[in-house]
């Protein structure tokens, strides 16, 4: 499961070495980040007998974004920004590519030394942090789709000081442009501590669904671990568990999973398997892949990749992609 709104990623790095800045004056920055992905897939799709499943090699895209980050320095503990984010990528046929210019993150902050950051306006909420692997297309799989992990209408905060972390976030739909509806709503909690080469995080979240019929209840637990004390080794671990509710009926999903990778000089090696039970008759699904990316520069690299899936009953192709990805 990979995380994917970006925008988060692409705030981080606004305020980083590698953004650019276009001006700084009266305590006022602005800067710049963006980044693209184009990648070639082979994707992992379920085979049939006699049927042409028409899962052709073909090119798409995993990022084309650039963002804006504003702040007015109030003092040495304040600040206030505004974000935006635009991405010139829409879905066609299950797969990102050119398209329409739209907004992704838009928001504004607060942000102070020592007590957090709160961001209010169209955002990921604490969610969408959840995942584990160092995967670029065939990411180890939770398969809790129906959850909410952002949008427009949120607030979230954040807290981190270097040991302790957590945050919340909330989500209305009084527009009614998302699965919620107008009498709907979801909420998220994170907590982590990090400790001897050990980080640990916990997630909460709740969504109720009540734009369609019939309306739904969803709760999602996420438990990860991380250890990263081993010189170029990093090992993550995650159990998942995702529970629906329509008309009083329980559907449960249950995955563990397990990533690692190494790094050696400029070439990262990773690897990542999850195993992913349901409610009733449904058979287990399991999920692996492997790849390697090497930095051709500090912030453009390429990779290739391969990922499958397995379950009782169903036959899936073997996944390959390749692709390069530049950021700044």
């Amino acid at each position: 499961m990979k995380k994917t709104l970006l925008a988060l990623a692409v705030a981080a790095t606004a305020t980083s070495a590698h953004a650019i800045e276009i001006f700084n004056q009266d305590n006022v920055t602005v800067n710049m980040a963006g980044d693209v992905e184009i990648f070639y897939i082979h994707d992992r799709a379920e085979k049939f007998d006699g049927v042409d499943n028409e899962n052709d090699f073909k090119q798409a895209f995993g990022d084309a974004n650039l963002a804006f980050d504003t702040r007015y320095q109030f003092n040495d503990q304040f600040q206030i920004g505004a974000f935006y984010e635009i991405s010139a990528l829409e879905e066609k046929n299950g797969y990102d590519l050119p398209g329409n210019v739209s907004a992704g993150d838009v928001f504004v902050g607060l942000y102070t030394a020592d007590f957090g950051s709160i961001k209010v306006g169209s955002l990921a909420t604490q969610l969408d942090d959840a995942g584990i692997g160092a995967d670029y297309q065939f990411g180890i799989s939770s398969y809790f789709d129906a959850a909410v992990d952002g949008g427009n209408e949120a607030i979230r905060y954040d807290y981190d000081n270097g040991s302790f972390y957590g945050g919340f976030g909330l989500m209305q739909d009084k527009h009614n442009d998302n699965k919620m509806g107008r009498d709907g709503g979801a909420y998220d909690v994170k907590l982590g501590y990090r400790v001897a080469g050990f980080d640990f995080t916990a997630i909460y979240a709740d969504a109720e669904l009540k734009a369609n019929t019939p309306k739904a209840d969803v709760n999602v637990i996420a438990l990860e671990a991380r250890y990263g004390a081993i010189e170029n080794l990093n090992i993550e671990l995650g159990y998942y568990m995702s529970e629906m509710k329509v008309e009083g009926v329980k559907d449960e999903e249950d995955t563990i999973a397990i990533a690692a990778d190494y790094t050696m000089g400029n070439t990262t090696f990773a690897a990542g398997y999850s195993n992913t039970s349901f409610d009733g008759d449904a058979s287990d699904i399991n999920s692996w892949f492997l790849n390697a990316g090497y930095a051709l520069l500090p912030n453009t690299s390429v990779y290739a990749e391969v990922g499958g899936l397995d379950e009782k009953g169903a036959k899936y192709d073997t996944g390959f992609a390749v692709g390069i990805a530049a950021s700044f």
